[in-house]
């Protein structure tokens, strides 16, 4: 397997490869999960295809971004680095509204595009969205990052209780994503756009 941090469009992002064959990229998605969300399909895949995954800029091995970017425009700088012309591109959740701009904007490098409950780009900037990411952040600042770990799996439609090894893994990703809690969301992703908030002294 490869793993590896790969300089693209003025920012680091850290990515897997592993397998042989067409290539398959995954996209991370869900909020804040990094690249482990695709453990299982990670491995399944590679024995029969080229399998990619990494962590979008601002989560996981990848850095914080500092200004506006474009999710989409970072894949396509990866693959482009990576010489891949033409991958199946499977997105999850923030991760498939990535994967639908990169498509709309780079139709001729996705053979098949597989959505999993597939966000937008503009669902990040809806009122209700930030409203969530400002109770979210006030939850870790009142209560604590378990306390927000342990609503996320109790949320039904998150994971079953009886998946005992995919609580612990969301709850490890959360713990080692702590800085983006702890900065109280400074940033906001959507599917294509990044657009970096400041702290108030008001806040």
């Amino acid at each position: 397997m490869v793993a590896q941090t790969i300089t693209v469009n003025g920012t680091t992002l850290y990515y897997e490869a592993k397998g042989r064959g067409f290539p398959i990229i995954f996209v991370s998605g869900g909020g804040i999960l990094d690249r482990r969300g695709w453990d299982d399909q990670f491995e399944t895949f590679s024995k029969h295809f080229r399998v990619i995954r990494y962590d979008v800029r601002g989560i996981g091995e990848s850095a914080r971004p500092q200004t506006s970017f474009s999710h989409s425009e970072d894949l396509y700088a990866l693959l482009t680095e990576l010489k891949i012309k033409r991958a199946h591109v499977v997105g999850l959740s923030v991760g498939g509204a990535i994967t639908i701009d990169f498509a709309i904007s780079h139709p001729d490098m996705v053979d098949h595009l597989v959505l999993a409950a597939s966000g937008l780009s503009t669902d990040s900037k809806s009122e209700a969205n930030l409203e969530g990411l400002s109770a979210l952040s006030t939850l870790v600042e009142t209560k604590g990052l378990d306390h927000v770990i342990q609503l996320t799996l109790d949320t039904p439609f998150v994971l079953s209780r009886q998946n005992a090894a995919g609580r612990e893994k969301v709850r490890q990703i959360y713990l080692d994503n702590h800085d983006v809690f702890e900065s109280g969301f400074l940033f906001t992703c959507s599917g294509s756009r990044f657009s970096h908030r400041r702290k108030t002294d008001s806040e």
